[in-house]
């Protein structure tokens, strides 16, 4: 009988779809709680709780702005805070602060408890509920993905930390002075 290839193709489909990161990193994402962070509601994992407060207003703050600018969401996005390195690093190694995996969740490392850097991942949540994980890993132009999200999310640093995202956020900024809109993205 062919069922078990099947449902083994099925589950590996996936998998792979949820984002570029490994099935391992997803799957830490997905179940938090199995390595070393509490939940303390549907939105909020954190590895110290005794930053709860912080990370609700922070939270709250980035999702209140980034709904008011764009739609609501269709779902909240679910939020995993690391407060060290090691926390971080359980979710593979990476020089950004933040990790969005789709629809499925989002990793703020330790370095990026910023309003800024919640309301950039939150974006990111919000193309993916829009637009579909798909297209905003492989289809929509990065300077669109980026772009959007390093500007909609008022990102302060000027220069952006690599050129090529501050080139993003030009391009962004550009295509909607000449009248797009963000909710019909460049084909």
């Amino acid at each position: 009988m062919r069922v078990v290839p099947i449902i083994l193709a099925s589950c590996i489909g996936a998998l792979a779809g949820l984002s570029a990161c490994s099935p391992d990193k997803a799957g830490r994402i997905l179940a938090p709680e199995q390595y070393g962070m509490t939940c303390v509601s549907a939105t909020i994992c954190l590895e110290d709780t005794g930053r709860k407060a912080q990370a609700e207003a922070l939270y709250a703050q980035a999702a209140r702005t980034v709904q008011a600018q764009l739609v609501p969401f269709k779902a909240p996005p679910r939020m995993l805070f690391c407060s060290t390195k090691a926390c971080s690093a359980q979710f593979g190694e990476d020089h950004s602060q933040a990790l969005t995996l789709g629809t499925y969740g989002i990793l703020i490392r330790e370095d990026g408890w910023h309003g800024y850097t919640l309301r950039h991942e939150m974006i990111h949540h919000l193309q993916a509920e829009r637009f579909g994980i798909r297209a905003t890993s492989y289809t929509l132009p990065k300077w669109y993905i980026e772009g959007m999200a390093y500007t909609l999310a008022g990102d302060p640093r000027q220069p952006l930390p690599r050129p090529e995202l501050e080139d993003y956020r030009e391009a962004y900024k550009a295509w909607i002075a000449a009248g797009n809109t963000w909710s019909q993205p460049p084909k």
